[in-house]
C-alpha cells in the first residue's frame, strides 16, 4: 500500500514521495484562511476549493 491522499472523499494522485509536502502544504493553506488551493507536480495540476470543514485524509504505509 502506498501513501494516499483524499480531498472530500476524491483521491488525488499524489506522488508517493510527495504526499508529506502537500500535507504541509495544505495546513499552511488552511492556516492563511485562502479557500482555493493550488498544488502541481510534474504530470498533475490541482485547483482545490478547501476550507477547514473540508474532509482531508492522508494515510501514510509505513
Amino acid at each position: 500500500m502506498a501513501n494516499e491522499v483524499y480531498v472530500g472523499g476524491v483521491k488525488l494522485e499524489i506522488i508517493s514521495g510527495d504526499v508529506s509536502h502537500f500535507d504541509m502544504a495544505v495546513r499552511e493553506h488552511l492556516e492563511s484562511g485562502e479557500e482555493w488551493f493550488v498544488y502541481s507536480q510534474e504530470k498533475v495540476h490541482y485547483q482545490l476549493h478547501i476550507t477547514k470543514a473540508t474532509d482531508i485524509i492522508i494515510r501514510y504505509d509505513n
